[in-house]
This record gives C-alpha cells, sequence and structure tokens, in this order.
C-alpha cells in the first residue's frame, strides 16, 4: 500500500502513520489505517483509488474515508434508499454522489 501512495504524489513519502487495525488471526486479513501528512494528498489518493487495480499486490486493496459516526449514519440511510431505487427500478443504475442518491442517464 505504501508503494501506492508514493506512486500517487511528486516528492518524498507523505505517510506519517502505518497501523494495522485489530487483532493478528491467521485466518483473517486486517484493516490499515493511514495517516497521511496533507489533506490533499488525502483527496488525490482518494480520488485515484480506482487506479489500485493495475497493481498485483493490490488486489483486494479498498480505500475508504474516515468518517464521523454522523456521516457514516448519512451514508447508511443513503445506500438504503439507494438499494431500494435500484429495486424498484431494475434496468435503471443509481449511484451516490455528494450527499444524494443519483440515477445513472445511458446516452441511448
Amino acid at each position: 500500500v505504501r508503494e501506492a501512495v508514493v506512486s500517487t504524489q511528486s516528492t518524498g513519502d507523505g505517510v506519517k502513520e502505518f497501523s494495522r487495525l485489530g487483532r493478528y488471526r491467521e485466518d483473517n486479513t486486517r484493516p490499515v489505517k493511514l495517516r497521511l501528512s496533507s489533506c490533499s494528498l488525502r483527496d488525490k489518493l482518494l480520488a485515484s483509488k480506482s487506479q489500485l487495480k493495475q497493481w498485483n499486490f493490490c488486489k483486494g486493496v479498498y480505500l475508504s474515508p474516515d468518517l464521523t459516526p454522523e456521516e457514516r449514519d448519512v451514508r447508511r440511510r443513503l445506500v438504503v434508499e439507494m438499494k431500494a431505487r435500484r429495486e424498484a427500478e431494475p434496468g435503471k443504475v443509481f449511484f451516490i454522489r455528494s450527499g444524494k442518491v443519483v440515477e445513472r442517464y445511458s446516452s441511448e
């Protein structure tokens, strides 16, 4: 993961802290918490998270921002709404953007 972070920036190593969460178990993978040197690096890393697929060692790696309990609650409600809309309208594609459930319009 450190290599992926370094490749997204132009100079130096912006990772201030790197730690695994939870207890070690042989049959389980644990999440990693990164503390970055700047908010701009965080934004850049989150914006380029889809490019992680290009590195074989990053298969199965997912990035998400640290959210407050209120933000997690809002996100949870949006996911429930999105799933309900997908179920009600199976031919359409919905996603969450800027705190709203949005329908993807096709060019047909």
